[in-house]
């Protein structure tokens, strides 16, 4: 399936751009095999525990020339099985590398919500970004400063900035058009190159801060 849209749906030579994401689907019964108790974020009630299976899905953003807007389409997908075996962030990291291994003479683009990061990405490939939303208690460093020739380790992180919220008082902001939900807006964003070390070590993070309207 991932060859079949890379060859007539992603232009020729073009880096692929990649979502992923999970879904609840509701099922119950005695044949049912490997149905729990799920999280599922869509539901329209105020309870969103659900019985059924979780998947994580991983789909190729495409923009056919017969559209307005770009699609997703789904080529890879794993069930998660529940506490204690692969979390839905393995099972997203894992299925990246194997879409990975089969382009290798390409970067790929990762997008993913804020429940996918964790230590399991350290080990992709350096051609693969990872972009998705950082918590805001998560802890920031700047990188890590260049050797000093001294005998020793050399630093792995540099100074410690500090949460986002204290991360965007030190950063300098622009006013930039966006285009988003089918629309252009107005925003102030920063650019922090920075290391989120808890999470990726010693791989460089880029965080963009985004706000959408001005404090008074």
């Amino acid at each position: 399936m991932f060859d079949l849209v890379l060859t007539h749906l992603v232009v020729d030579g073009a880096d692929p751009h990649l979502a992923v994401d999970d879904t609840a689907h509701r099922r119950r019964g005695k044949k049912v095999h490997g149905a729990g108790w799920i999280h599922d974020g869509s539901a329209p009630a105020r309870n969103k525990l659900a019985f059924g299976h979780r998947w994580v899905v991983v789909g190729v953003i495409v923009r056919p020339a017969f559209m307005s807007r770009p699609v997703c389409l789904p080529v890879l997908c794993r069930r998660w099985q529940g506490k204690g075996t692969a979390s839905t962030v393995e099972l997203a990291a894992h299925m990246i590398a194997t879409i990975a291994a089969r382009v290798p003479d390409r970067y790929l683009h990762v997008v993913a919500d804020a429940a996918y990061h964790g230590k399991s990405l350290r080990d992709l490939p350096a051609r693969i970004s990872w972009t998705t939303r950082l918590p805001r208690n998560a802890v920031l460093y700047h990188r890590a400063p260049a050797r000093s020739g001294k005998r020793g380790r050399p630093r792995l992180k540099g100074d410690r900035i500090g949460i986002p919220a204290q991360a965007a008082a030190i950063c300098a902001w622009r006013t930039v058009s966006v285009a988003r939900y089918g629309r252009v807006d107005t925003v102030s964003i920063a650019v922090l190159d920075c290391l989120w070390y808890g999470v990726f070590g010693p791989q460089p993070v880029r965080m963009i801060l985004v706000r959408d309207r001005e404090e008074r």
